[in-house]
């Protein structure tokens, strides 16, 4: 009873950043100092607490992302996390609480923290059990009067951030290298938008480079940057005060970079301007572009109308990536598919034995009124982790040709596979045939 006792005394006793999970978390968005001032006042607020618990509660799930709706009209708030990019409901939290943990997040973040209203994005950092986390927040008023809270946690040792382990066949992945390693060209970074995977292809494919030997700078707006990648530079503009990336160029280009990459490239005046810069100071470029497949991305940029023939010339590749679910290996199911669905795969018949799928809960031996048992890898989810399916396509003649003279979706598609060029269903149906994944998830990722 006297422990009990000690043991409430001691936590009365602790400052607000003392109590919860052992999180570290860092404020940023402003000056060093202002950033300091920040988190001093965080430190002091209850709302710390539950920051700290939602970030130690995601890495326990394995969650990229959180989300929550706050309304005045429900004391309670819904939460949800996206594990392996798909969502899964939590255990609702309370109004106030919530409203504490927002508070607090923006803080560190240099946001507004009365503004509810309009949209704001912020970042601020956490470390947890010796990893080191960017933390993308978003937050924007909804119809209701309430605001929607997304934060994004980022973790740069994933595996699934590096270029090898993140989907590229080991053939690809040499001839993706000897690519980047030339003297000059455009690179073409894409991915399907809205958390279609943009962020881990871009990051993986500046790792892939070789950025030890040469100087690496990428040009971001100032409300949209991409966690860092070791050992290339980050330069910000401010689109919101009016600061265009062509600007920044200008003075950045005297500092005789050789390589540069542009996460956005949204005006024929820049994609124009880089394509000169190519030429002229004979450097390399890399552009990022959301689109669904390799073909889409290249029209995504021709249809800025910049100089076709420049464009055309200077492109080198374009890898586009999409995001799958892995299957746990330790539950999954193995079964031997119908004939009918290995010819709709276009798997030759013989070829393939066994196919996997994600375990599911009638697949579970119990007796009647007995719990079904999860897995304790995977939570019984069916799947832990995720792979890229990755295509490369690399720009020939005729393809250069068709961009100049007949710019169109199903003559670029047309040329690349008959170059030989692996679709990203070619490449998804090899993992299929690998275990790696399922025909579920695959028809998820590419639909």
């Amino acid at each position: 009873m006297f422990g009990r006792k000690k043991r409430k005394q001691q936590d009365e006793d602790l400052s607000p950043h003392e109590m919860g999970p052992p999180v570290e978390l860092s404020a940023r968005g402003a000056e060093d100092e202002k950033n300091t001032q920040h988190l001093l006042r965080a430190r002091q607020n209850m709302g710390i607490v539950t920051v700290k618990e939602v970030i130690a509660d995601m890495t326990a799930h394995h969650a990229d992302r959180v989300m929550l709706d706050l309304s005045p009209q429900s004391q309670s708030v819904a939460i949800r996390y996206d594990i392996d990019g798909a969502w899964h409901s939590q255990e609702p939290k309370e109004l106030q609480t919530a409203v504490g943990m927002l508070g607090v997040m923006k803080l560190i973040s240099n946001l507004d923290v009365k503004d509810n209203r309009s949209r704001q994005n912020g970042q601020f950092g956490a470390e947890y059990q010796n990893v080191k986390y960017d933390c993308k927040l978003n937050t924007q008023g909804t119809e209701n009067g309430g605001v929607r809270l997304v934060l994004e946690l980022w973790n740069s040792k994933n595996e699934i951030n590096r270029p090898g382990p993140m989907g590229m066949r080991e053939e690809m992945l040499e001839r993706y290298k000897e690519l980047v390693g030339a003297d000059s060209g455009l690179f073409i970074v894409s991915a399907p938008p809205n958390h279609g995977g943009f962020t881990t292809t871009w990051i993986s494919a500046l790792g892939g480079t070789d950025r030890y030997m040469r100087d690496f700078v990428a040009v971001y707006d100032k409300q949209k940057i991409e966690p860092e990648v070791e050992n290339i530079d980050n330069v910000t503009y401010d689109l919101a005060e009016g600061e265009t990336p062509e600007q920044v160029l200008t003075k950045l280009m005297l500092k005789q970079p050789e390589v540069l990459a542009f996460p956005e490239v949204k005006s024929a005046d820049l994609l124009n301007e880089l394509l000169d810069l190519i030429v002229e100071d004979n450097i390399c470029v890399f552009a990022g572009v959301r689109s669904k497949d390799a073909a889409e991305a290249l029209l995504r940029l021709m249809q800025l109308k910049p100089d076709a023939q420049k464009f055309a010339q200077h492109i080198s590749f374009v890898l586009n990536t999409r995001l799958v679910r892995r299957l746990c290996g330790a539950c999954k199911q193995g079964f031997q598919p119908p004939q009918q669905l290995l010819q709709k795969l276009g798997i030759p018949a013989g070829r393939v034995s066994v196919l996997h799928r994600e375990w599911r809960p009638e697949d579970a031996e119990t007796k009647k009124g007995q719990d079904v048992e999860k897995c304790e890898k995977c939570a019984g989810l069916g799947y832990k982790g995720r792979i890229a399916i990755c295509e490369l396509l690399v720009i020939n003649d005729e393809i250069r040709e068709a961009l100049v003279k007949q710019p169109q979706l199903d003559v670029i598609r047309k040329l690349a596979r008959k170059s030989g060029h692996a679709t990203l269903q070619q490449e998804g149906i090899l993992l299929l045939t690998q275990g790696v994944t399922s025909v579920n998830e695959l028809q998820r990722a590419l639909k």
